[in-house]
């Protein structure tokens, strides 16, 4: 039994540790690809960058990296339906954000299913 208790932490280490480094890497493939200079974008990068981490991922993972809600439940280890709330309160805090920043936001953005 202390055998198969050893396993289950030695693997809930290593997937700590591999979610943890998919991260990071995440976070840095996200800022080189998104550059600083001035373009027609920089008001849709400062709002997301404002947005809270967890609603940022789901926003990131959608529209910039492509991933159906299925893929991004499984990325971030929750089920689909969690994923399409952060989705929507993401959406409407971003909406938010835009509009505080100047920007009128009138059209819906679409949703990715």
């Amino acid at each position: 039994m202390y055998g198969v208790a050893r396993n289950l932490v030695g693997d809930e280490y290593r997937r700590r540790c591999r979610r943890a480094e998919l991260q990071r890497q995440f976070n840095e493939d996200f800022t080189l690809r998104i550059s600083t200079s001035d373009d027609l974008y920089t008001d849709v990068r400062d709002a997301v960058e404002r947005l809270p981490q967890m609603h940022r991922e789901v926003l990131i993972m959608t529209y910039w990296e492509g991933l159906a809600a299925r893929e991004i439940a499984v990325a971030l280890d929750v089920n689909t339906t969690a994923v399409r709330a952060r989705m929507m309160r993401a959406r409407r805090m971003l909406q938010a954000v835009l509009n505080a920043l100047g920007d009128l936001v009138d059209e819906k953005v679409p949703t990715r299913e």
